[in-house]
């Protein structure tokens, strides 16, 4: 068992799957911005937009269903783009308050 795998009992991380759709939100949100910046192809938005508003639903979600998420962290979720990474880097820094290890 590698030291990622080990568990604290008491201390709840943040889940990988959570922290990689807030990625996965943010790089869709630029992928759209920079196809509507420079050539404005419909092909791209049909393609990419329903994807990025699967991630914001996921991290939402996943932020609403968290058991023990801050207000505050389920807040930054619900900005669009940057706000999921946001709620994950406020989910670690209230771990490290509180003494717990991230």
């Amino acid at each position: 068992m590698s030291g990622a795998d080990v568990r604290v009992p008491g201390v709840r991380v943040v889940h990988p799957a959570l922290r990689l759709a807030a990625r996965l939100e943010l790089l869709s949100l630029v992928v759209l911005l920079g196809n509507l910046a420079t050539v404005h192809d419909g092909r791209v938005a049909a393609a990419v937009g329903p994807v990025h508003g699967g991630l914001y639903l996921a991290v939402v979600l996943g932020l609403v269903l968290r058991e023990g998420t801050p207000a505050r962290a389920r807040l930054l979720g619900l900005v669009p783009g940057a706000g999921g990474l946001l709620a994950v880097r406020a989910l670690g820094l209230h771990h490290r308050s509180s003494g717990s290890p991230a």
